[in-house]
């Protein structure tokens, strides 16, 4: 078994007009199996439970608030010919939908693992 992913993960923004600035924490096993997830808004902090699956490089995650990420792994060349996972890729980018409200996001990866130390400060 792998070491999970874990913490603050995403710091990103949705795009149409404005910028929404959300946040995205989430736990992953085995390179693709969610254990959990929530996004939340930054000007909010209240947490969004997500359910979802990963396909390939595929990702989509549906919020208990109605809300679905359509995400894709995006990587900078360092992975070869492996496909791009959770711990191998620097972000995702798809979009966010919430009713008849479609935005782009873009997602910059921080990774952090089951084994990582507390940065100190």
């Amino acid at each position: 078994m792998q070491p999970a992913i874990r913490g603050p993960i995403f710091v990103g923004d949705a795009r149409h007009h404005r910028q929404l600035f959300v946040g995205l924490n989430y736990t992953v096993e085995e390179k693709t199996t969610l254990v959990a997830a929530h996004y939340y808004y930054a000007s909010q902090l209240k947490d969004i439970p997500l359910e979802g699956s990963v396909e390939g490089e595929s990702i989509t995650w549906k919020g208990e608030d109605g809300s679905i990420f359509r995400l894709h792994f995006v990587g900078n060349g360092s992975n070869g010919k492996e496909l791009l996972t959770f711990y191998n890729s620097i972000g995702m980018t798809g979009t966010w939908t919430l009713g008849s409200r479609t935005l782009d996001v873009h997602l910059k990866m921080a990774h952090g693992t089951a084994k990582s130390r507390p940065a100190h400060v």
